[in-house]
């Protein structure tokens, strides 16, 4: 392109920042055990938004703390199937219409919802717990479960579900099909124990797979509230195995990873064990893990708006109409996110990008000119000098 136009690129990420942060918790459920304390640890969801309820303890301990957090509930629609033995206090699925209403009222305040299975898994003759894609017979029998399980939700919510992760992280046989015919534009699933393996996650089948790295419950050294568990001690021989989280983190950060940080809603178990990662027992990692990325220039966003912002960036090109206007074509092997977000980037100031009649108005970050815009494939943006 000739010096003296104005060449328009892209942002890596959603205004030029480092890296997008998704904060994941897993087990969203309409169940809870009854639970003692200001806030009760046996909810799983199903005191909804009540003053001791789950969701409480998230605004009051981490929200109030850092405002631009979002969280992807992974949600188990039907009535999650106990691990082997017990039993819950209360349990139904997501039917119900004062769960959808809560559920609504999670997505209003700027979170996400996301799909985690039916019942999250069956038990064998043996009363052992099978993860629910482990347990499926065949592709078919995997899209009528999630047909069903997406059914619940629809019956008493307005979330839109765009994507969701394997149970346990068992994609079983017949995972990847079933999430490819069900039509899910993103998904988790596997761990992703190598950072550097797919730092911006990967493609299949138009399937954009999202990168696991972080678990909370892995305790930074530094942190003396652990001392007295052996759940710390344990984290210390991980990180010597696997490297320290601190500086997973660091490398993530200098390569625009994305950064997703794992947890699940209740310590407790129908079987009387604790479940790690949990937000109640790892209080401390989180607020620590927050702290630090907080003093990055990172983007507080959901698993949905990671996907969408990915597939613009990679799945669209930049055509220039004139001097004074361009236009997107998609292009790939991917479909990019029309109706979704991505920043722009102006080698000179620019006043704002009129499309129709709608201006989208250039701000300055660190010297440079953009702008963020909403993707469109059929119209024609001008640019206003």
């Amino acid at each position: 392109m000739d010096k003296h136009l104005n060449s328009v690129t892209k942002a890596f990420w959603y205004k030029n920042t480092q890296s997008p942060i998704i904060f994941m918790v897993d087990d969203l459920a309409n169940i809870y055990f009854h639970s003692g304390g200001k806030y009760n640890k046996g909810d799983w969801g199903g005191l909804l938004n009540s003053s001791n309820s789950l969701y409480s303890y998230l605004k009051a301990n981490f929200i109030e703390n850092f405002p631009d957090l979002k969280f992807t509930f992974f949600l188990v629609a039907g009535e999650r199937e106990v691990q082997s033995t017990g039993k819950y206090d209360f349990v139904s699925d997501s039917a119900a219409s004062k769960f959808g209403k809560f559920l609504d009222e999670l997505v209003d305040d700027g979170h996400e919802i996301a799909y985690h299975g039916n019942k999250h898994g069956v038990l064998d003759s043996a009363g052992r717990f099978i993860q629910e894609w482990s347990s499926f017979s065949s592709v078919e029998d995997a899209c009528s479960s999630i047909k069903h399980g997406l059914s619940l939700i629809s019956v008493s919510s307005k979330a839109k579900i765009s994507g969701g992760k394997y149970c346990g992280y068992e994609a079983g046989k017949f995972g990847h099909q079933s999430i490819v015919d069900s039509n899910f534009s993103w998904w988790f699933d596997e761990w992703d124990s190598d950072i550097d393996r797919r730092p911006y996650g990967e493609l299949k089948d138009n399937v954009f797979y999202i990168p696991s790295n972080i678990d909370c419950s892995v305790y930074p050294i530094g942190l003396i509230q652990y001392l007295g568990r052996k759940k710390f001690y344990r984290s210390i021989i991980r990180q010597i195995k696997d490297g320290f989280i601190e500086n997973k983190i660091k490398s993530l950060l200098k390569n625009k990873g994305i950064i997703s940080l794992q947890e699940h809603s209740s310590p407790l178990r129908t079987d009387g064990k604790t479940q790690y990662p949990n937000v109640f027992d790892d209080f401390y990692s989180i607020k620590y893990l927050l702290s630090l990325l907080s003093k990055h220039d990172v983007w507080w966003a959901t698993a949905n708006q990671v996907a969408e912002y990915s597939r613009n960036r990679e799945y669209t090109k930049i055509e220039m109409q004139s001097e004074e206007s361009f236009s997107f074509t998609n292009t790939g092997d991917g479909s990019c996110s029309e109706g979704s977000s991505l920043s722009l980037i102006f080698s000179k100031n620019i006043k704002s990008v009129k499309v129709n009649n709608q201006h989208y108005g250039c701000y300055i970050k660190n010297d440079i000119c953009m702008v963020d815009v909403i993707v469109s494939l059929t119209d024609i943006y001008y640019i206003i000098t």
